[in-house]
């Protein structure tokens, strides 16, 4: 788990979906920001979503991030 990065996720302006769910991967990360992969099942648990709504929030976070 890496507070670090979830903090840096709350300061976002990202849509409420999105940043539950990069909040979600930020939990399942290490401090440096690696190693993070959290099933999309288990993002869509933690995040209280759909996996479908999982999906198309990635899909969305891919292109903010890029």
């Amino acid at each position: 788990m890496s507070i670090r990065l979830m903090s840096e996720v709350w300061r976002t302006d990202l849509p409420t979906v999105e940043k539950m769910v990069l909040l979600v991967i930020a939990d399942h990360a290490s401090d440096d920001g690696t190693e993070a992969w959290p099933s999309q099942a288990t993002i869509a648990k933690k995040a209280s979503i759909s996996i479908r709504t999982v999906q198309r929030a990635v899909n969305s976070l891919v292109v903010w991030l890029s």
